[in-house]
This record gives structure tokens, sequence and C-alpha cells, in this order.
């Protein structure tokens, strides 16, 4: 899977390495994000092959849906109708209408300003509310650059950025400090399911991630 191509190295079945049969490869059906039109450390973390936490978008999360479908009947080729159905129930059941629910939940988020730690957040499309306003924090490759803490909180300033991400498996040094130099609110949040125990699966991640970034902006 694209979010962690390293895990499957670490095992010792060789079935599940990358190009053997086990490997299912849920990013398939995804026009890759944020893909650097050159690698330079000075430009920050990079990732060669394009932004990889695309789990965070939930549109894009039925066509990874689809890739396991894919793979799965690959792999076991007589029960490939049951795992097409399964998959079709996910998508047109359980993700299309929380879909629907994160749309009409977030539309507070629109307009808001906020500052992320990594560029996570520019995987998520422009299909929901929630969407628009993540995607809308990533600034284009083209103007990035390594700045210091400094530069950050003055632009910030500028901008009125009030809300400050951070991922939960990242060190929370910089965010803080940043935080309180700006009187941001620093708001921390998961980048997968099973990352709190409030998100135990797919749908209570995002329920829980939305749900954080209103309660920050809402001042609750």
């Amino acid at each position: 899977m694209p979010s962690c191509p390293h895990s499957s190295t670490r095992r010792a079945n060789p079935k599940i390495q990358r190009d053997q049969p086990g490997y299912i490869d849920t990013s398939v059906y995804v026009t890759p994000l944020d893909v650097p039109t050159r690698i330079d450390r000075a430009l920050g973390d990079q990732h060669p092959m394009g932004n990889p936490h695309i789990n965070l978008d939930p549109v894009i999360a039925k066509d990874m849906v689809r890739a396991i479908a894919d793979g799965l009947a690959r792999l076991d080729p007589t029960h490939e109708s049951t795992y097409q159905a399964n998959a079709e129930g996910v998508s047109s059941t359980k993700l299309d209408a929380a879909i629907a629910r994160w749309e009409k939940g977030a539309a507070p988020l629109q307009g808001r300003s906020s500052s992320a730690t990594i560029r996570t957040c520019s995987t998520l499309p422009s299909a929901s509310a929630w969407s628009r306003w993540a995607r809308s924090r990533s600034a284009p490759e083209s103007t990035r650059r390594r700045v210091t803490s400094r530069q950050l909180e003055e632009q910030m300033r500028r901008e009125k950025v009030d809300v400050v991400v951070r991922e939960l498996n990242y060190p929370a040094g910089l965010a803080e400090t940043v935080a309180q130099a700006t009187g941001a609110k620093l708001v921390e949040l998961p980048v997968m399911a099973g990352g709190l125990p409030d998100t135990k699966d797919y749908i209570s991640f995002v329920d829980y991630n939305v749900r954080t970034m209103l309660k920050a902006v809402q001042g609750g």
C-alpha cells in the first residue's frame, strides 16, 4: 500500500513483497498529487512518487476499496463476484452516505486558514467541504521552500492563520512552538484508522478528524 511501503519488506512472507502476487497496491486508480519536479532536500520532506496519504480523502477511499477488491479477486478468482459485490456495498452504501454527511457538516471549514506541519492534507480533492478545506491549505510545489520558524510565524500572522495541524505520528515540538508564538490553536489529528482509540475504522477516523477540526474553528 502506498502509505506504508516499507511495512511489507519487514515481514518474512515473500508473497506480499512489492511486485509479488500478494501485494495489493491501493493507489492504482488514484492520480498522484504533489509529485515533485525535482528532488531536493532543501525543499523539506518529499515523496518522489507523490503524496502517499491518499487514505485521508473519502472519495479516493472508494478507489482504494475497488483496488482491494480487484487484488483479492486476482488472488482468489473463484470468489471474484463476492469481493466485487462487497466493495460496491462499501462504496455505494457506507462511504456515499458518510461523504454526504461530511459534505454538510464540514461546511463551516470553508474560508478558514490553517498551517499543517507537512503536506498530508493536499491529498484531499474538491469532492467535499472537508476535502476542499484541507486541500486549500497546501501551496503548490513551486511556492514551497524551507523556511525558519520565524518566517512561518510571520507568514501565519500576515495570512491570519488561526489553526496549526499536527499529525500525531510527528514530534510536537515545532507545531507547539509555532502555535504558541502566533496564538493559533493547535489541533492534533491521526492520519489513519486506529491512530486513536476513537478511530477504530475508516468512518470513525474521518468522523474524528472532521469533528476535531470543526471544534477548533468554532471555538469549542
